[in-house]
């Protein structure tokens, strides 16, 4: 994640104190560069055949990949931006002849100018207390000290309160009376409850989502799995969790199914259990992990438009990753002893 100065984080909370000049402090952030970005076709400053990637946008605005990514699907569907195999997307109607590559002044930004756009306290925060929740959750329930949480990292309890309800949506913890947050247990119950959710839901909506997946965006995917699977197990946790969530999330906004969506992510606390215990390197990677090769085998049945054989074959891998996934957090109960933060209070029985 991109960190501002401390001198513009300090002008950032007087500006929030004093109801200074920051406009569309509620507009998500994609939103502004699709806006900024729209505009600057509008005017012809950003023209025909500049090709245009997420590592371009993340690293001209100053931004994480996310709201990137984000911004270039939107674009693509008001059809301002075409996507293009295997490098991203060509602004303009036709992708075809040379290409010119994005560069800052194309988007009236000067070279190493920030993208004006709010520091969130909670995202600087946001990492760390979900890798100390989801660990915690594999060994044990406790409740968190709001207070506790504040101080240790130095923030306010209101962002504390929007971490909270950020890891409430994913599952991690819940509200008790009296506004007391617990950790969830991820025992081996609640993983097959998290899974049974899974198993229902992301197949058909994979289904659902076939006819609408852009061609060059499975091709994207498939080198990109490729890619990591020649260097695995010399991968690192960013990219072995950027292949979930291709998989697991990106795939499946395309059914355009919320309800279903919003479902899903409440059921998302073993793909973020393995992102951070790979991270930890605290469970070795195996010498041989089958996931990547499920994954290009779903990807070639949805690159063939066969909708029940991505199913099928999503359903398959699906059962294979709740035994994984339930022999990873049992070795993780084994190396790795449970030692609540100052923030944590054991769970009183």
């Amino acid at each position: 994640m991109n960190r501002k100065s401390n001198n513009e984080r300090a002008n950032i909370s007087k500006d929030s104190r004093t109801g200074g000049n920051l406009p569309n402090r509620s507009v998500p952030l994609y939103r502004k560069v699709v806006d900024h970005i729209r505009s600057c076709i509008q005017q012809d400053v950003l023209t025909n055949r500049v090709m245009i990637t997420e590592s371009d946008l993340s690293r001209i605005f100053n931004i994480s990949r996310t709201p990137a990514r984000q911004a270039l699907v939107q674009l693509e569907k008001e059809k301002l931006i075409r996507h293009r195999h295997p490098r991203g997307y060509v602004v303009g109607p036709h992708a075809d002849g040379t290409l010119r590559k994005l560069v800052p002044d194309m988007l009236h930004l000067s070279s190493g100018q920030d993208f004006p756009h709010p520091v969130k306290e909670w995202e600087s925060v946001y990492d760390k207390i979900e890798s100390e929740v989801i660990r915690q959750s594999i060994l044990s329930e406790c409740q968190l000290n709001v207070v506790s949480l504040a101080k240790f990292y130095n923030c306010s309890r209101g962002t504390i309160h929007k971490v909270l309800y950020k890891l409430q949506g994913s599952g991690l913890v819940q509200q008790q009376y009296q506004s007391r947050w617990t950790i969830v247990l991820l025992d081996d119950k609640r993983l097959d409850a998290i899974f049974d959710v899974r198993s229902w839901l992301e197949p058909n909506l994979l289904a659902q989502a076939v006819p609408q997946i852009p061609a060059g965006l499975v091709e994207e995917m498939i080198g990109r799995h490729k890619n990591v699977l020649s260097r695995y197990p010399g991968t690192t946790s960013g990219e072995m969790n950027e292949l979930e969530l291709d998989m697991h999330e990106r795939l499946l906004h395309y059914a355009d199914n919320t309800v279903a969506m919003v479902a899903l992510r409440s059921a998302k606390a073993c793909l973020i259990s393995s992102k951070h215990i790979i991270a930890s390197k605290e469970v070795p990677l195996e010498s041989n992990d089958p996931f990547i090769e499920e994954h290009i085998s779903i990807l070639e049945a949805i690159s063939r438009q066969n909708r029940d054989e991505s199913k099928l074959r999503l359903q398959a891998h699906l059962l294979k990753s709740r035994m994984k996934v339930r022999d990873r957090l049992r070795r993780f109960r084994e190396v790795v002893q449970a030692n609540p933060t100052d923030f944590m209070n054991p769970w009183a029985t």
